[in-house]
Order: C-alpha cells, then sequence, then structure tokens
C-alpha cells in the first residue's frame, strides 16, 4: 500500500513533466527502495502549472534519484536528488496551427491540477483521514522529505512578440536544497504534533557567469543567490492568533536589476501577446488552417460557431433535447468515474480511460469538475 501511495505520488509530480514514465517500474523500484531515472526528457506542456502560453522548446532532466529508508521510514527523511535540469523554453502562441489534440491535453492537465488542489483541500478537512494511523505515517514522510537539486539552468526565448527585437530570459541555479528545521533553524525529523506546524528552509545559489557571457547579454536580473523560508500552522493556531496558515519569506544575498527602454518595451509587447493568445486559445481547434483571404467562408464558419457558443454560455439555458442528453451523461459519467476511483492506483487508471477521456472532450473544465 505504501510502495503505491509513493509511486503515485511520483507519478503525480513526474508524470506531468517527463515523457515515458513507466508506472510498473516506478512500483518495483520504489519497493526497493531505491529509484532512479536518467535522461528524460520534458513534455512540451511541463510549464502549463505556470498558467501562462510558455511550451517547452527543448528540456532535459539528467536524473531523479529518490532513497526509500523502508526499515526507518517514519524516523528518517525520504531523499530526493534532481540533476541537471536544462529547459529551453518559447512562446506557444500559434494557434491557427493548434490541434484538437494539443488543446485536449492543456484542458487534461488544468483539470488534473484543479481536481488535485480539491481533493487535498478535503483531505485537510476530513479529520479521519487526519487521524489515522496510515494518514498520518504518509503526512510524516512527505513533511520530511530532504530534496536537493542541482545544476537548473531555464531560458526562455521570444522573438515573435515583437518582431525584429529578440527578447530572452534566464534563471541559472547550481543548486536548491530544502530541508525540515526546528525552531532554532536546525535540521530535523517532524513527527506527530510538529507536522502541524512544519519549517521548511530552502537554500539557492547562484552560477556565476563568464566574463564573455555578460558582455554578450544583457541581463535584466542579475544571477542571485539566497535563503527562504517556509511555515505552516495549524489551522487552530491560525484562528486564535489571527495569522496565515502558510508563510513564507525569501532572504536574497545580492539583486541587481537593470532595465533599459527597448526591455520595458518587450516586456509589454510580451505582456499583450499572452493577453491576446488567452482570448484566442479557448477556440483554437476551431480556426480555419488557412488564411482569411484564401478560405473565406471557413472563417465566417467559425466566427458563427465561436458567436453561437458563447451566446448560449451566457444565456444559460438549454434546449429540452440537451437537457436530456446531459442527463445521459452525465449519470454515465459519475458511475464510470467512482468504479474506477475504487481500482488499485485510481487517479492513474482515471487518466488512462479511454471512456472518460472521450466524454472530457465534450465537456467544459467546470462540468468536469463538479461531475467528479
Amino acid at each position: 500500500m505504501l510502495e503505491d501511495q509513493v509511486a503515485f505520488l511520483l507519478q503525480k509530480y513526474l508524470g506531468n513533466y517527463v515523457c515515458g514514465l513507466s508506472k510498473e517500474a516506478l512500483k518495483i523500484s520504489v519497493w526497493r527502495g531505491d529509484v532512479e531515472l536518467t535522461n528524460m526528457q520534458l513534455k512540451p506542456e511541463a510549464l502549463n502549472s505556470l498558467k501562462l502560453p510558455v511550451k517547452v522548446k527543448a528540456g532535459f532532466l539528467g536524473s531523479v534519484k529518490l532513497k526509500v529508508p523502508w526499515s526507518r521510514l517514519g524516523q528518517e527523511p525520504v531523499l530526493v536528488y534532481l540533476d541537471r535540469i536544462f529547459i529551453l523554453a518559447e512562446p506557444a502562441t500559434n494557434v491557427e496551427g493548434c490541434s484538437e489534440d494539443t488543446v485536449q491535453e492543456v484542458k487534461r492537465s488544468r483539470v488534473r491540477e484543479m481536481e488535485m488542489k480539491l481533493l487535498e483541500s478535503q483531505q485537510q478537512l476530513n479529520s479521519e483521514l487526519n487521524s489515522s494511523w496510515l494518514g498520518s505515517f504518509i503526512g510524516t514522510v512527505i513533511g520530511n522529505i530532504k530534496l536537493s537539486i542541482g545544476n537548473i539552468h531555464i531560458r526562455y526565448e521570444d522573438i515573435e512578440s515583437n518582431p525584429g527585437h529578440p527578447f530572452a530570459a534566464g534563471l541559472v541555479l547550481s543548486k536548491l536544497s530544502a530541508v525540515t528545521v526546528d525552531d532554532h533553524g536546525k535540521e530535523t525529523f517532524a513527527t506527530g504534533g510538529d507536522l502541524e506546524r512544519v519549517k521548511k528552509v530552502f537554500e539557492f545559489r547562484k552560477q556565476d557567469i563568464s566574463s564573455t557571457a555578460s558582455k554578450a547579454h544583457t541581463y535584466i536580473l542579475r544571477p542571485i543567490s539566497g535563503k527562504a523560508k517556509y511555515t505552516k500552522v495549524h489551522v487552530d493556531e491560525a484562528k486564535r492568533s489571527g495569522q496565515a496558515l502558510q508563510n513564507a519569506a525569501v532572504d536574497l544575498d545580492d539583486v541587481t536589476l537593470s532595465l533599459s527602454k527597448d526591455g520595458y518595451r518587450d516586456i509589454l509587447k510580451m505582456a499583450d501577446n499572452f493577453s491576446s493568445f488567452n482570448q484566442r486559445l479557448r477556440y483554437a481547434h476551431y480556426r480555419p488552417s488557412l488564411s482569411v483571404k484564401s478560405d473565406p467562408k471557413s472563417w465566417w464558419k467559425y466566427a458563427c460557431r465561436v458567436v453561437t457558443h458563447e451566446t448560449k454560455k451566457a444565456s444559460g439555458t438549454l434546449s429540452w433535447e440537451q437537457l436530456l442528453r446531459n442527463a445521459r451523461l452525465r449519470k454515465a459519467y459519475v458511475s464510470l468515474y467512482a468504479s474506477l476511483l475504487k481500482s488499485d492506483m485510481s487517479r492513474l487508471v482515471v487518466e488512462d480511460n479511454e471512456e472518460i477521456n472521450s466524454m472530457d472532450r465534450e465537456l467544459d473544465m467546470e462540468v468536469i469538475l463538479q461531475w467528479r
């Protein structure tokens, strides 16, 4: 059971970012206590969680190592090591050539993320789960994960927001680490009541840029290093004191900002491009592949289809036939979804179910979440 939980968490967090992750291989390697994944390619939609029209042009994750101390689990932390994360990102704003499959994949990713947030919030409110042995044990393991990430290179390149004026931004870190600490800032292993007010310290170190690179590029934000502290307090304590449930503080060693007139203009152009993309994305899979001049009839059909859909949505009314069809669809959807949740590794089974995916293609995100 614990092996399934760990494998599920790995699939949940890594599956959204890397290609070809085998669920069975994960379960076997977790059971052995050591997970080692190497040379993984990042998915083009790996940056969807940023809620920006950005995609991975090229991405590489050198290695992921996870050590699970099964004999002392609940007494020693699970160690997670990631090394060599290289990401080259670019705008994902060309919706003219966007296929329906691409749009549906974006929708599935957002539904998955929103669903997990809803489930996590419900679990926090469920006192029976929180007080159970298994829930407490899993909470102890997750609350004490020790994370270390080395060699992080992230670069965003934009040549389309402002044609003729390419724009680039980057983040380079030699190391990012996170550990659980006590009230005095010393590394510790939290158990019992201490898990209700977890404290985590993050440390990030900059990677020095050579003098040659410094002359070749103009940086809005120079490489930085520093520490961050995250604190979660108990719900009752937060209510009594009036403070936030979660707090984060960042302490940077040295910050240098340099913004030119051209750089400011490029940032505004990029923001406009992002805004336009979000408006076009909703009906991207309806857009004709040919230009307006080449196929004006298809573009008129596209415009009518979008306006009709928006009008129906704004009116909030359905025909009797639509109402009956949606009622039947909901009954089938909820029944199938409930049966899938009873199976082993339920969330992964739902993700792979063709019938659920087929029905999801017809539904809006809000409807999918409501039915689930």
